[in-house]
């Protein structure tokens, strides 16, 4: 069993295109992830930018293979993890190190954008994850559902408690 880490959630935008690399035993997906930070200047009533935060996201197996034909730059995404820490040496022979991000997760933000889901076919081998992943299968809505009309929950009463109770 694995040693249990904390996971880590971040939201933000990709920053560059996903770069996927084909080794021997398994699919790794390096790309970045930009998270900008904004405060309400409250004598102004105005968001200023307050930074921004680069986050090396890897990837693997079908997770990688899955995310590389899902996302580009610019997406919203949102990314579980864990943090590790890579080091490698120079050529100068000095030790450097980064912190990445391991995924477990990966998906678009839908506070900004819509996606379509295509399944992709489980198998039960863990080194043929990668091929079932380039063999999606596209689901279809079922007969009585009309994608084109909106979402049914539209019309149910709005549950005010919530809204109405200022202890929630």
């Amino acid at each position: 069993m694995a040693i249990q880490q904390a996971t880590v959630t971040i939201t933000g935008f990709v920053a560059n295109d996903p770069v996927l690399t084909e080794t021997p035993n398994f699919s790794v997906l390096n790309f970045r992830v930009g998270s900008n930070r904004s405060r309400l200047d409250m004598s102004t009533g105005e968001w200023r930018d307050i930074g921004s935060c680069w986050i090396p996201v890897k990837a693997f197996r079908a997770l990688a293979v899955n995310t590389h034909k899902s996302i580009r730059k610019g997406d919203k995404l949102i990314v579980l993890g864990a943090l590790t820490t890579e080091q490698w040496k120079t050529e100068q022979g000095e030790t450097r190190s980064r912190m990445v991000l391991e995924a477990s997760n990966i998906g678009h933000d839908f506070n900004y954008a819509t996606t379509t889901l295509t399944k992709v076919p489980r198998t039960n081998q863990e080194n043929k994850t990668d091929n079932a992943a380039v063999q999606g299968v596209t689901l279809q809505a079922r007969p009585e559902e009309d994608v084109n009309q909106p979402n049914q929950r539209q019309d149910m009463p709005v549950d005010d408690d919530f809204e109405n109770n200022p202890e929630i």
